[in-house]
């Protein structure tokens, strides 16, 4: 037996080493395999690309680059000087940012057209931080926006870009046009005026329209009339159109009917929506509930109303020190949510009020600004419920996913452990953090009381004690409970198993009033405001520290806690549901606009933000609840308790109220999801981590932000880097079968993201693998979507295919993707399904025979088997470039009505096409 245990051992660790050996020698090919990429020939060429092309430089070249540099600098040096002043700046420094970046594109670029230097765009984006501090930023802002570029540029980050949609660019670009001519409108006029935005520039304008100078306005004027003429004289020249108008106003009249029509009946249904019986069911469901309401219901919605009370009071009192107020506003919160709920909510389970997690939300908030900020809080969280609830952007919480919640409930409950941790012990300490917490507890450790922590532990215990007692109950009376006895005690052990909380607070505060007096051992909650708070408007102006803070500067220090705490609200709160609704629907507008209201309403009662409570949704639930209805009862429970029991709350003492809060939020460390998370999808145990981690260390707010846009980073590269699956069908060797082609298929939808990436694995596809001469046929079965941006580049690359002859077919397009494409490129070749590939290949190709060599011929349209030839005689030549808005095209080049830009081809030696420019200043 020893000797075969010595066998396996040593042949476990021959595994071991086998293993060890072989990631050694993965590492040391990945490193190798790096190195020869890093130091290859190619590489060089690639990141010093005058390697390429300094060898094959000519006389030609030279001569060329010498005309196309000075009819630039013709250019550059007077706009230059102009948009120094558009950034607020000397205009000198439109020169000094004018020569840089020439000579090092010319080391480091590309394109040979590309001109660098200063544009409108990023003078404009520039100006306000010039205005705020001068040269000094503008030159700073320039060095920081280049070591950002150059760190995307190493970690391959400028798929970024490519979430910024052609609808995105054409309105920034649109609005910056407008504010440099507003801005340059005052130089004109020859008004030395400071001015901010475009409302306030023309509004100043206005006002000192008298004091204009009439020799600026003629010398501008006349520059601006010599500048259009001089424009308009080198354009070519169009075709003559023939406007039919009498037509064309007919049509008008017929449109402007047309869309009449089309609002009114819009507004008709719409009304007929919203004044309809079901409407109003689903708004009040209480009409729909009403009416079948009878004995057995007032009895469950009673017990279960007096069940959930004994949770909600002695919780209540303990969430208001967890979010850092007085104890009695954790019930100012739980009388007002069940309340309204009970006549807006959906799902009778649903307890609403103060819970674990908002009260930490709104801590550092009350902490900042007293019980008018937590107030103001709750406000505002239910202005924006009821506006999300109203506009139906609730699908917004659905990008907070599983492991962002893990993380942050995690790290929310290990921060409340810690800060109780504190009464626990009988420390009266202002902290920071949990970090801070642990520090302050370890140096004060020896001023620690005795008495509280035992009297904490002793509840902790009894708590834990009487949480078990419904297991105890299936453990000695089994699950069928026959006899009226059994059933009696089974009543009695989930009786005193819900109310844990209140016997617990109960029995500690007998104890504490019968040891009332100078030599009281355990620290007390204090003086407790008696009775219920007066309705009142939530204070729109807050005193913090002897100053007035006006509303706006309330809302700036309140700053993202406004939409944090309401979106994490609301994913709690729709979750809760979801959970309670048992396969029933859930109308999830109506849950938020339940919640919003409930929150507006309680501000007006002293309230803190509030929303669905598991652990007492639960109990209810058990409790045998069965309307909402039940939430009155708790509600009544609550207001009577504030009437009558509020001087006996004086005599809680603290590290009850810690211990209670401890074992309520015990169970919120989602330490399970670890494993499965690690065995299903390791990459989201970032999310988690950074969430955690960032939320301890820096403040809840900032920790589900970054958890958030970690997961929405993760899910955006995969969105904007599809993978396309790349295979060569090879010819059919029967009579009249299938020639040779590739076949591309993309794994999901084509919106703007993942259009460049498309494109570049399928003219790498019409290249490599198909040779330039095989027809490419992509395969759009999984792309459900597309928009604007993608089918200009899939007009581009149809384009492309064109000039070389090559063939580039969209396979299984859906009707709706389909009719987007040909918005723009009408010409579009389309097989509706595999089986007419080949009477689509040999038409297709007869015609490129045919016509091959002539430019003027395009495209074919093909279509169950139709064929249409579509004529472009054009004489310009088309580069398309899909993310140059209209009004950022440059003197030298027309935007045609296709979407295509032409260059006017002024001057054979110069090849010059700018990017993005330029605005005429």
């Amino acid at each position: 037996m020893k000797d075969a245990v010595v066998d396996f051992e040593d042949g476990r660790d021959d595994r071991r080493n086998l293993r060890s050996r072989s990631a050694l020698r993965e590492v040391e090919n990945f490193v190798r395999k790096k190195a020869r990429r890093i130091w290859c020939r190619k590489n060089f060429e690639r990141r010093l690309p005058p390697l390429a092309w300094l060898p094959k430089y000519s006389g030609l070249h030279i001569v060329g680059d010498i005309v196309a540099g000075f009819t630039v600098s013709l250019m550059i040096i007077p706009q230059g000087l102009a948009y120094g002043l558009v950034a607020g700046l000397p205009p000198i420094y439109g020169l000094y940012s004018s020569f840089v970046g020439c000579m090092v594109y010319a080391l480091l670029g590309t394109v040979p057209e590309l001109a660098l230097g200063p544009t409108a765009v990023l003078a404009i984006l520039t100006k306000p931080y010039s205005s705020r501090g001068g040269t000094d930023y503008a030159v700073l802002l320039c060095f920081l926006s280049g070591i950002v570029e150059v760190t995307a540029g190493v970690a391959n980050l400028g798929f970024l870009t490519t979430f910024i949609s052609r609808p995105v660019i054409s309105g920034f670009t649109s609005a910056a046009a407008v504010t440099i001519w507003s801005m340059q409108l005052k130089g004109l006029l020859g008004l030395d005026l400071e001015t901010k935005g475009v409302v306030d520039t023309w509004v100043q304008i206005s006002q000192n329209l008298t004091s204009s100078r009439w020799e600026d306005l003629t010398l501008g004027l006349a520059c601006v009339c010599v500048i259009m003429v001089l424009k308009v004289s080198f354009r070519r020249k169009k075709d003559a159109v023939v406007d039919f108008e009498d037509g064309r106003d007919d049509r008008r009249n017929l449109r402007s009917r047309s869309a009449l029509r089309e609002v009114e009946n819009f507004v008709r249904k719409k009304a007929r929506r919203i004044w309809c019986r079901k409407n109003f069911e689903r708004r009040l469901p209480p009409l729909a509930w009403l009416p079948k309401y009878s004995g057995l219901h007032i009895v469950g919605d009673i017990v279960a109303g007096f069940t959930v009370s004994l949770m909600i009071i002695p919780q209540g009192l303990a969430y208001g020190l967890v979010a850092g107020l007085p104890p009695i506003y954790g019930l100012y919160s739980s009388f007002v949510g069940c309340m309204v709920y009970a006549l807006l909510g959906t799902v009778p389970e649903l307890a609403l009020g103060p819970t674990a997690v908002l009260a930490i939300l709104t801590k550092p908030y009350s902490s900042r600004g007293g019980t008018d900020y937590a107030v103001l809080l709750c406000f505002l969280s239910g202005i924006v419920e009821v506006t999300a609830g109203v506009a139906n952007l609730g699908f917004l919480t659905t990008f907070i996913s599983r492991p962002v919640i893990s993380g942050f409930t995690s790290a929310a409950a290990v921060t409340i452990w810690s800060m109780q941790l504190k009464g626990l012990l009988g420390l009266d300490l202002e902290t920071k953090g949990v970090v801070d917490t642990w520090v302050q507890i370890s140096q004060n450790l020896t001023s620690s009381r005795w008495e509280d922590l035992t009297l904490g532990l002793a509840c902790v215990c009894v708590i834990m004690v009487l949480k078990e007692l419904p297991r105890l109950q299936l453990r000695c009376l089994g699950e069928d409970l026959k006899t009226s006895c059994e059933r009696v005690t089974s009543k009695i052990l989930f009786f005193l198993s819900v109310s844990r909380n209140a016997i617990v607070v109960l029995l500690s505060t007998g104890v504490a009033y019968a040891l009332r007096g100078d030599h009281q051992p355990f620290t007390l909650t204090g003086t407790v405001a008696p009775g219920v708070p007066q309705a009142q408007l939530p204070p729109l102006r807050i005193t913090v520290h002897n100053e007035t803070l006006s509303f706006r500067e309330v809302l700036g220090d309140l700053g993202v806690g406004v939409v944090m705490v309401p979106a994490i609200a609301i994913l709690y709160h729709i979750a809760i549901a979801t959970t309670f609704a048992r396969g029933r629907a859930v109308d999830a507008t109506q849950e938020i606009l339940a919640l919003g209201v409930a929150n507006i309403v309680g501000s007006f009662f002293r309230s803190m933000p509030t929303a669905g409570c598991l652990s007492r949704s639960a109990v209810n639930s058990s409790s045998g609840v069965r309307t909402p209805a039940g939430g009155l009862i708790t509600g009544t429970l609550v207001l009577l308790a504030l009437t009558f029991l509020t001087p006996a709350f004086s005599f809680i003492p603290k590290a009850t109220l810690s211990a209670v809060i401890i074992c309520a939020v015990a169970s919120m460390v989602d330490y399970e999801s670890l494993l499965p998370l690690w065995r299903t999808s390791k990459v989201d145990l970032l999310p988690l981590g950074v969430t955690f981690v960032v939320s301890i260390l820096w403040g809840f707010e900032l920790g589900i932000l970054l958890g958030v846009g970690a997961n929405l980073a993760l899910l955006l590269c995969s969105f904007a880097k599809p993978s396309v699956e790349i295979s060569e069908v090879a010819e059919e060797k029967v009579p009249g079968g299938i020639g040779a082609y590739v076949l591309a298929r993309p794994s999901h939808g084509a919106p703007f993201p993942s259009s460049s990436h498309l494109r570049k694995e399928l003219q790498k596809a019409g290249l490599r693998e198909g040779g330039g001469t095989l027809p490419v046929v992509v395969d759009c079965e999984c792309v459900f979507m597309t928009d604007f941006t993608t089918a200009q580049v899939v007009k581009s690359l149809v384009g492309e295919f064109v000039k070389r002859n090559q063939l580039l077919v969209f396979l299984n397009l859906r009707p709706d993707v389909e009719k987007t494409l040909r918005a723009l490129c009408p010409s579009l070749l389309v097989c509706p399904s595999t089986c007419e590939l080949r009477q689509l290949f040999t038409e297709t190709s007869s015609k490129l025979i045919k016509d091959g060599k002539s430019d003027s011929e395009s495209l074919i349209l093909l279509e169950n088997g139709s064929q249409q030839t579509q004529n472009e005689n054009s004489k310009e030549e088309d580069i398309l470039l899909p993310t140059i808005p209209t009004a950022a095209v440059n003197d030298e080049f027309t935007l045609s009505s296709d979407g295509a830009v032409s260059r006017n081809l002024l001057d054979t030696s110069s090849s010059i096409l700018p990017p993005h420019e330029e605005f005429q200043t």
